[in-house]
């Protein structure tokens, strides 16, 4: 019974602070650049739930089993506060970008006026079917199709 409380309890414990995080993140950099995903899709896409599972036993054994349990506890509510502070629009967005963004690039694309162009790209955030990217220093995050 002891696993199984566990495992549930360090279930609660372990998501609520990625949770918050990501919550933060979806304010302070997904709406920041106009990026439309869901939160969902951005929580169960970037969360290895199933990964995490020994994570879950160790910290719920920890805080309810542990002869260190007061310490653990301690160690949580600082873990959680640090999480808590992605909701800082600067510290947000900041962590958004050491996450998700990637180094710019330049792509040399055919123009029908003036033949070849340079635009500088900077992917943002990519799912499996798009890519967001800012084109050239844009305030704003722009769709594109992954080709398949």
């Amino acid at each position: 019974m002891k696993i199984i409380n566990s495992f549930f309890v360090g279930f609660l414990f372990v998501l609520a602070p990625i949770f918050t995080l990501f919550a933060g993140l979806k304010v302070n950099y997904f709406d920041h650049y106009g990026i439309d995903e869901y939160f969902n899709a951005i929580f169960i896409h970037n969360v290895p739930i199933l990964w995490l599972a020994p994570l879950y036993l160790f910290v719920g054994y920890a805080f309810l089993y542990s002869k260190f349990r007061k310490f653990f506890r301690a160690f949580y509510v600082i873990v959680l506060l640090f999480s808590l502070l992605s909701w800082l629009p600067a510290i947000g967005l900041n962590v958004g970008e050491r996450i998700f963004a990637e180094p710019d690039y330049d792509e040399f694309i055919q123009d029908s006026d003036s033949g070849v162009k340079t635009v500088n790209f900077r992917p943002l955030y990519k799912t499996k079917d798009t890519i967001y990217v800012i084109k050239n220093k844009g305030d704003y995050a722009v769709k594109i199709k992954r080709n398949k």
